[in-house]
């Protein structure tokens, strides 16, 4: 049987292909590395997840459901990483465009976009720091 990690792999690559919907862009940007991010990102989640949760919701041995729900809660948590990725680099093209005004038309837009300003903030570093890895 495939282990999670090349199960993963495989679901993103397809995902990636068929383009369904996914912002792939965060992750070809950095794919001329010649450490696959993709390929990083998926054994950091798959190490730091704690998956021992599914032993206490699934009662029955059934190792095929346990695998099942590890990849597809690695999948959630990839794909709630790249959002962010993604809200924070379009966070930071506003602040770059209106930031600097002095008369606070960011943190206004930020209001009427419901999203709170330290929210915004992290998103924007997180943005950042990746884009300089």
């Amino acid at each position: 049987m495939n282990s999670l990690k090349e199960k993963l792999e495989a679901k993103m690559n397809e995902l990636k292909k068929n383009n369904s919907g996914i912002d792939m862009s965060i992750i070809e940007k950095n794919e001329t590395k010649e450490i696959n991010p993709l390929t990083t990102k998926l054994e950091n989640i798959s190490k730091s997840l704690d998956f021992s949760f599914l032993d206490e919701i699934c009662l029955e041995e059934n190792e095929e459901i346990k695998n099942f729900l590890k990849e597809k809660t690695a999948l959630l948590f990839i794909q709630d990483s790249l959002t962010k990725l993604k809200l924070g680099e379009i966070l930071e093209d506003v602040f770059i465009k209106i930031g600097n005004n002095k008369n606070g038309l960011y943190l206004k837009w930020l209001e009427g976009s419901g999203i709170n300003s330290r929210t915004a903030l992290r998103y924007r570093n997180r943005d950042i720091s990746y884009s300089l890895n």
